[in-house]
């Protein structure tokens, strides 16, 4: 089982039971943390829930949340582009913003999990500083193209490129699966 279900009087725990994988949300364990959401909202004696995670590195991160939060972002950048009066954009930037700390929260704990000790300074730096070089970048590309063929279209195409980045990773290799992957024990001694 993905989730598990225990019921102690007035309180429930629903654990999401995949420790190896720093219970990432799969397809199965989704449909068992649903099963369990059903079943509690059948009984009337449970007044508290407790959500947790197993093991002692993750509450949940990884392939899983990056996949679904990439493709709410980049189709939540293209609804703002296409927004047609203020409050429609306002709710789209909401989306965006919990699209966009989905996936940099997901990945950065994925990174941090998976890299030996050792390393995981000079990995975080290096991940920092190419995802902060890439703004100015970005915004010097957009802000040309924006005085070519317009702001709308150009924040459209941006939020394209995330929706066929993120159905590329839905559909294509299994890249996002690499998030999931055990950490890596080596020491470092050796010619570090």
């Amino acid at each position: 089982m993905a989730a598990r279900l225990s019921i102690d009087g007035a309180v429930a725990q629903l654990v999401l039971d995949r420790p190896a994988k720093l219970n990432a949300l799969s397809d199965e364990l989704r449909r068992e943390l649903q099963a369990g959401i059903d079943e509690l909202g059948e009984r009337a004696d449970v007044r508290v829930v407790v959500l947790s995670g197993a093991g002692d590195r993750a509450f949940s991160a990884g392939a899983d949340l990056v996949r679904y939060g990439l493709l709410a972002y980049g189709l939540a950048i293209v609804a703002f582009a296409a927004a047609p009066v203020y409050l429609v954009g306002l709710l789209a930037l909401v989306v965006v913003g919990g699209g966009f700390l989905v996936v940099i929260s997901a990945t950065n704990t994925s990174v941090q999990v998976i890299v030996a000790d050792h390393m995981r300074g000079r990995v975080m730096a290096l991940r920092i500083m190419a995802f902060t070089g890439a703004y100015p970048v970005g915004a010097l590309v957009q802000g040309s193209l924006s005085d070519v063929i317009g702001p709308r279209t150009t924040v459209a195409g941006a939020g394209g490129v995330l929706v066929a980045a993120g159905v590329w990773m839905w559909t294509g290799p299994a890249v996002l699966h690499r998030l999931d992957d055990a950490h890596d024990e080596s020491s470092g001694a050796e010619g570090d």
